[in-house]
């Protein structure tokens, strides 16, 4: 369920995977930061202070992106734990509004994109156009 973790700050550090279907001519995809289809519609994220068990690069993503809890918050997404048994860092970005579970939208999207810097980089890829 959809909620805001109080235990995360606005300075902790979110850790997102990127697979090689999110570049495109050379730049990570604003799609990279888009809501998974599951019913709740989350973006899946490491907490970089848990020390998640994820490890960049690995057979899902190329490289990893990072950004503070922050930034998603300004556009009124959500944060909040949701580990898994494989990582007990992991947590989700959602879009919750009006009682209901929404896709993040590219706005909020670009907003997180252009907030990020690399915390696994990937080899000739840009984040964004200024990186």
């Amino acid at each position: 369920m959809p909620y805001d973790d109080t235990e995360i700050v606005a300075e902790d550090e979110l850790i997102r995977g990127i697979p090689a279907s999110q570049i495109k001519n050379g730049r990570v995809s604003s799609g990279a930061f888009k809501s998974s289809s599951d019913p709740y519609r989350g973006m899946s994220v490491d907490l970089a202070s848990l020390e998640p068990e994820q490890v960049y690069p690995n057979e899902k993503h190329l490289g990893a992106v990072k950004f503070v809890a922050s930034c998603p918050r300004e556009k009124n997404l959500l944060v909040g734990k949701d580990p898994i048994a494989t990582n007990h860092a992991h947590c989700n970005i959602w879009r919750h509004e009006d009682g209901e579970a929404k896709s993040i939208s590219t706005s909020q999207a670009r907003h997180m994109q252009k907030s990020s810097e690399w915390h696994v980089s990937i080899e000739n890829v840009r984040i964004h156009g200024d990186s």
